[in-house]
């Protein structure tokens, strides 16, 4: 059972604002399980991680006065 997160949990672990994983889930967008209470929500991590890619941000130095990276 540890493997399987709360929305929350999933959010903090992104840094997604808040309800973000919930929103993806009920949208089909991202995989998760419904508990037989009906409506609580539950993510496998590593489904999620499998799905969710890690992209290094651009240094904020980078970043040209229009928003576009140099």
């Amino acid at each position: 059972m540890e493997n399987l997160l709360t929305g929350f949990q999933v959010d903090d672990l992104y840094r997604w604002p808040k309800g973000r994983a919930e929103k993806l889930a009920r949208r089909g967008s991202l995989p998760h399980l419904i508990l037989p209470d009906g409506k609580t929500i539950r993510f496998d991590r590593a489904e999620v991680e499998a799905l969710v890619k890690r992209v290094p941000a651009t240094p904020a130095d980078k970043i040209t006065k229009n928003g576009g990276a140099v």
